[in-house]
């Protein structure tokens, strides 16, 4: 079973200025709920009820942004960010690097846990476009 860290923060930050947090990290370090409240939970259970919810309002990524570092990678999400209200960019989840870095975990579950993670990711009250930007040190491997 995977435990996943969950904690109340919002995307609107970045709608006007994506500087303000570039990486996902930062949306987390902003968070007063994050740093006093997060809570450890199974994710794939979290992720069902989720679903169960939404009843399918989970934004599909649109592209994956696989960057190398000095490659341009935080300007083009930068400009993704603000090229539409309803265009969300996700820089460096930690999740997705957590789950592509363990080399002992069982395949099926690193799948699903990242079917899981990009479901929660992708949640949505609108629909849109979904950029994920995966860390290079992340991409070894893949």
């Amino acid at each position: 079973e995977i435990k996943a860290y969950f904690c109340d923060f919002q995307f609107d930050q970045t709608e006007k200025d994506p500087s303000l947090a570039p990486r996902y990290i930062d949306f987390y370090g902003e968070s007063v709920h994050c740093q006093e409240h997060s809570v450890s939970l199974p994710l794939h259970d979290i992720a069902e009820a989720c679903r169960e919810h939404d009843k399918g309002t989970s934004i599909e990524p649109d592209a994956f942004i696989l960057n190398q570092p000095r490659s341009g990678s935080t300007i083009l999400s930068n400009m993704l960010t603000v090229s539409h209200p309803d265009t969300r960019v996700i820089s460096d989840p930690t999740a997705i690097g957590q789950i592509f870095k363990c080399e002992k975990c069982d395949h099926d579950l690193k799948v699903q846990a990242l079917k899981d993670v990009m479901y929660l990711l992708g949640r949505s009250q609108t629909s849109g476009q979904l950029f994920v930007k995966i860390a290079a040190r992340h991409t070894i491997g893949l």
